[in-house]
């Protein structure tokens, strides 16, 4: 008898309708599995991205920031970020006739060469910090940038340490 049940197995030609959706099923999982394990490849991939994005930016940042505080005549602090502590949002670097413009934006920091033309300065850097807030700070003969990481959904405590400080002393002129 079970030769002829065998025989009759070999003999048959096609599926049945459970092996198909069986083999739909499995077929299907693995496709959801592959797609879910691709999008956690491409969000991490994106993530690395970003902070390899924000990593160069802050050496550029730093960089920049150092060679322009050290070559400054003068330096102004504007827009206070509040009227009980000596931070601020911009500050102003003249070189003895050029001037460079440094401001906290969303997200970064941004570098202005300001020209005669008010609407296309000479030269315009954006340094990219996602989640990163930025204040300028004036001690004694030197200057630094604070960043500090951004809390999402709550105020960001000031008297927490600065994720990173950028430090350049004023070799020329001074702080104003």
């Amino acid at each position: 008898m079970t030769r002829k049940l065998a025989k009759q197995l070999l003999d048959r030609r096609g599926f049945t309708l459970v092996e198909l959706l069986i083999a739909i099923t499995l077929l299907t999982t693995m496709a959801v599995f592959g797609f879910h394990v691709i999008s956690m490849m491409l969000n991490i991939q994106r993530a690395n991205m970003e902070s390899a994005t924000a990593s160069l930016s802050l050496s550029r940042l730093s960089e920049r920031f150092r060679n322009d505080i050290h070559s400054a005549h003068e330096i102004r602090f504007k827009q206070p970020v509040s009227e009980t502590v000596e931070r601020y949002q911009v500050i102003e670097i003249d070189w003895g006739g050029n001037t460079v413009v440094y401001q906290t934006v969303e997200d970064g920091v941004e570098r202005i060469v300001p020209s005669s033309n008010s609407n296309r300065p000479t030269q315009r850097d954006i340094f990219r910090l996602p989640n990163i807030n930025a204040e300028f700070v004036e001690e004694e003969s030197v200057v630094s940038l604070l960043l500090y990481a951004e809390v999402r959904g709550a105020e960001t405590s000031r008297t927490s340490e600065p994720e990173h400080r950028i430090e350049a002393a004023v070799l020329h002129g001074g702080a104003q």
